[in-house]
């Protein structure tokens, strides 16, 4: 399905849903102010390349399923 993207005050989510033999590349948005997050797709951290002059991480996903990816921020 196509992936849903929601804004709140905690950041960007997105849900979306791999069918078998599809690899996707999820590009979230990286504010200023996430410069010390970490990209989390179903609660767990995930490695991700900056892109875009670091405006952008991007986590590749190649396993069927339902994925809840998310910026997690670090607490100061």
């Amino acid at each position: 399905s196509f992936p849903t993207r929601r804004s709140s005050d905690l950041g960007t989510n997105i849900g979306l849903d791999l069918p078998a033999g599809t690899e996707a590349r999820v590009s979230i948005p990286v504010e200023l102010s996430d410069a010390s997050g970490q990209v989390v797709v179903n609660g767990k951290p995930e490695i991700s390349t900056s892109a875009e002059n670091s405006t952008r991480a991007i986590v590749v996903l190649n396993q069927p399923g339902h994925y809840e990816i998310a910026m997690a921020h670090e607490r100061l």
